[in-house]
């Protein structure tokens, strides 16, 4: 059968503090929206949190489709690994120079996706010209209060000059962003070292849940159950998925309803460190899994994912023919008015979420529509790039 009557969605989400609630008011807000797109009249329901560990919402069309959509939760551990004081985010820049520039890899990036170089320079950049300017500052008024005062007062309007720029070049930053990007990289060298404490137990939690389920629903044939996952939060979908397979190979579970979707990702981040052995068995066992249905969307406008860069290949991992990831783009220029495509163009924050968004004109890319239209996943996608 083709279409769906019932489906689960598990969704992990990127490298970021906010919790569940934030994203269930995005996909609430937004599929309002996409519904005037695509008319599927999807109805949000208020989010169930009393399952403390695993909320959800539900979510029904027009087509008598129901789907539970259930966050699997990290931020908690994202906030443990979020520096705010200055002191720890200038540790994250060096740690970042140690494992991106001093070590070459950034020539890796260089050679797969000169747009992710750019992003992964734009910290390295932002630092040094901000601090290079204020030592300049600093210098120039050491000078002129040493030569019209004395030199204790000089020091002290340094050691004051240096504070306040410190504060500044740390609130601008939060602005621009750049903080973010740095914070991803450093943490998924750290990953990489297994550095992250409870990262581990988190995936073994979330693959048991996913198992649980599809244990649940095993005699259902218009049942599919999904894992969506963005930005770094597709590098743990990956570990899941593993895992998801070989628990279900072990008790002899069927997975043929079990598809992975990926949005956004910067995989290589993980995959390009040197000590991440783990993680490429992981991306292994998912690209030998036979008639695994994976979908990969990137877009060239995203700064902060590895566009169309097949991962598999840059780590050398081999996959059959038809298996593995099929590495699909957006074409997020054919879903925007061209005023707002411009503008969205000069915001790489929001083209970062834009996976997660309503469109204003219909077309290949629909997030709402793969999660909770009545088809199946790979009908819907495969249709529109047939």
């Amino acid at each position: 059968m083709n279409s769906i009557k019932s489906r689960d969605v598990f969704y992990v989400a990127g490298y970021d503090p906010r919790g569940y609630r934030y994203y269930y008011s995005l996909f609430k807000k937004n599929s309002l929206l996409q519904n005037k797109i695509n008319n599927l009249n999807l109805k949000v329901s208020k989010i169930d949190s009393n399952e403390k560990k695993f909320p959800f919402f539900n979510i029904d069309s027009n087509k008598s489709i129901t789907t539970k959509y259930t966050f699997l939760n990290w931020n908690d551990i994202v906030k443990d690994n979020w520096p705010e004081n200055i002191f720890y985010i200038l540790s994250d820049f060096f740690y970042f120079l140690k494992i991106y520039i001093f070590s070459g890899l950034c020539i890796k990036f260089a050679k797969e996706s000169s747009t992710q170089l750019i992003a992964g320079l734009y910290p390295l950049f932002y630092m040094i010209i901000s601090y290079l300017l204020t030592f300049y500052i600093i210098y120039e008024a050491y000078n002129f209060t040493k030569n019209f005062s004395n030199i204790v007062l000089a020091i002290l309007i340094s050691f004051l000059l240096l504070f306040l720029a410190t504060k500044f070049i740390k609130f601008l930053g939060k602005k621009l962003g750049v903080f973010w990007l740095s914070r991803i990289y450093a943490f998924c060298a750290r990953w990489s070292n297994d550095e992250i404490k409870d990262i581990e137990n988190r995936i073994d939690e979330f693959s048991e849940i996913i198992v649980k389920t599809l244990k649940e629903n095993h005699k259902k044939e218009d049942y599919e159950l999904i894992l969506s996952s963005h930005s770094v939060g597709t590098i743990l979908a990956v570990s899941i998925a593993a895992r998801v397979i070989k628990k279900c190979e072990e008790e002899n579970i069927d997975s043929s309803c079990f598809k992975l979707l990926t949005l956004g990702q910067c995989i290589p981040l993980v995959s390009f460190q040197k000590n991440s052995t783990k993680f490429k068995k992981d991306l292994e066992t998912l690209a030998n899994k036979k008639d695994l249905i994976w979908f990969d969307f990137t877009s060239k406008i995203d700064g902060a994912c590895f566009p169309m860069v097949d991962y598999l290949k840059t780590c050398g991992i081999n996959s059959q023919k038809n298996q593995g990831p099929k590495f699909l783009s957006t074409r997020f220029f054919k879903l925007y008015e061209k005023e707002e495509y411009k503008k969205i163009r000069k915001d790489w924050y929001k083209a970062h979420f834009l996976y997660l968004m309503a469109t204003q004109i219909k077309g290949q890319y629909d997030y709402f529509n793969f999660v909770a239209g009545a088809d199946k996943l790979e009908n819907k996608i495969n249709q529109e790039n047939q």
